[in-house]
């Protein structure tokens, strides 16, 4: 059948009341129902549909990684504690004057000239008055400061110069200095005593090149006024004399 026998035919159907969809649907069959409605459906869903669930899954599962790191973070305090030796270095000595009031306290030996003995091997004390009771038990106690601050590092020897009034009193001194140097064999602390009548000066001064000079002596403590009243053994609770105290450098003996 040619085109214009179909044309005959279309006008007659319209003529009849009849639709021309046989006719019109092989024409538009191929270019309307086939490319316009499925491929627009299939291109918006492929598109919208797979990129947003695969993207937001990752995003969730990599978001606890970071907490790692905050166990790492305890370790930093750790970095300090490396270095609490700054008390390594001795402390810097140097010449200076004391001057002690009356009833002042604090004045021990220990506080006053303690690291001045520290690392001495021989101690030389010049004190004419070391003769009363009172007065040997200080020179115990500046014996026990030398142990703990000198002998720890090897042998030391401590030379005592002092004086004497009458034979009972020396004979007295005599089995107070020989107990003393008894109980300090133990530690390899030596004690050799010399009597000197001339002697004034009071001075202590030791091989490493210090000298301590104390215008009473080791006497600069008031008298207790018990043997169980607070400073009666701990000597930096026990109120002072007046008096001073001079330190400075000087040739090693």
């Amino acid at each position: 059948m040619n085109r214009a026998e179909q044309l005959k035919g279309i006008v007659a159907a319209q003529e009849r009341g009849h639709a021309p969809a046989a006719v019109a649907a092989p024409d538009a069959s191929p270019s309307v129902a086939f490319p316009s409605v499925p491929t627009a459906r299939l291109a918006s869903t492929k598109p919208v549909a797979s990129p947003v669930p695969v993207h937001s899954t990752p995003t969730s599962i990599s978001s606890p990684t970071p907490a790692p790191p905050a166990h790492s973070s305890p370790a930093l305090p750790a970095i300090p504690q490396a270095t609490p030796s700054l008390p390594v270095s001795s402390p810097v000595l140097h010449s200076q004057s004391i001057r002690i009031q009356a009833g002042q306290m604090g004045c021990s030996y220990a506080t006053l000239f303690g690291p001045y003995l520290t690392g001495a091997r021989s101690v030389l004390i010049e004190d004419p008055y070391i003769r009363s009771k009172h007065q040997i038990a200080n020179f115990v106690r500046l014996c026990e400061l030398i142990v703990k601050m000198c002998s720890a590092r090897g042998s030391v020897h401590i030379h005592l110069v002092t004086s004497h009034d009458t034979q009972e009193q020396k004979e007295s001194m005599d089995s107070a200095f020989l107990a003393l140097t008894n109980s300090l064999r133990p530690y390899d602390v030596g004690l050799s005593v010399e009597m000197r009548g001339t002697l004034h000066d009071r001075d202590i001064r030791t091989d490493t090149g210090w000298s301590i000079k104390i215008g009473r002596g080791l006497d600069i403590y008031q008298k207790s006024v018990s043997h169980f009243a607070v400073g009666s053994t701990d000597m930096d609770l026990r109120p002072c004399l007046e008096t001073s105290v001079d330190i400075f450098k000087v040739s090693p003996i």
